[in-house]
């Protein structure tokens, strides 16, 4: 009798993809040639930007990170990522 794996651990991650205005962002037209993606809930061993670039690699080849503090200017657990 062959036995069954057990299960393997899964973690929900959520991502919003929109084009949506920043007021602190630059002031730029989106292209279809942009991929930036806005992602919450980011593991807290990986809130600085380095720990979200290596975090977000698995995702794809990332150009830059622009993480969201809060006023104490901690992260917040979520980034911008372009890609």
């Amino acid at each position: 009798q062959e036995e069954t794996e057990p299960p393997k651990p899964t973690r929900q991650f959520v991502i919003y993809i929109d084009e949506l205005a920043t007021p602190s962002r630059p002031e730029v037209q989106p292209k279809l040639d942009d991929h930036e993606l806005f992602v919450t809930d980011i593991p807290r061993k990986s809130r600085s930007e380095h720990g979200v670039l290596v975090w977000a690699s698995n995702l794809g080849d990332v150009d830059d990170v622009m993480l969201v503090r809060d006023p104490a200017q901690r992260s917040a657990g979520k980034a911008y990522v372009r890609f």
